[in-house]
């Protein structure tokens, strides 16, 4: 209200202003300008009641289209960043499963793959029994 307040004055000073200087130079064209004015207030009034709801509706939609942009590109991102993982699990992959075709990784008995991983019971913990790509 204070910051308005100097708004508030000068507008006013400046309506009166206009209106003193509309007087002297046509009393009648004055008059003819005023005459209307209560009635565009009250219909612009009526008028905006209805104008606030349709800006409240365009609102709402527009807030709601906003929110749905957001989380479509918010996939995106996410399914780009599972692309991009894409080269190196595949490439894992080939490697596995390279080295489970080779002899190296075949048991004595009847030729199935080795176990990835050994685990020492005593210790409580489980250590890799081969490296990928010498990892």
């Amino acid at each position: 209200m204070i910051e308005g307040l100097p708004y508030l004055v000068t507008n006013g000073l400046m309506l009166v202003a206009i209106l003193a200087i509309l007087l002297s130079m046509n009393w009648g064209l004055t008059l003819a300008i005023l005459v209307p004015a209560p009635l565009v207030i009250a219909g612009g009034a009526l008028l905006w009641r209805h104008m606030r709801a349709i800006f409240n509706r365009w609102s709402q939609s527009w807030a709601l289209f906003s929110a749905h942009l957001g989380e479509s590109l918010a996939g995106i991102r996410v399914s780009k960043a599972f692309h991009q993982r894409a080269p190196r699990s595949t490439a894992s992959s080939n490697a596995t499963r390279t080295w489970r075709a080779s002899p190296s990784a075949r048991d004595a008995s009847g030729g199935a793959p080795l176990p990835s991983s050994t685990s020492s019971p005593a210790r409580g913990r489980t250590s890799p029994g081969w490296w990928v790509d010498g990892r």
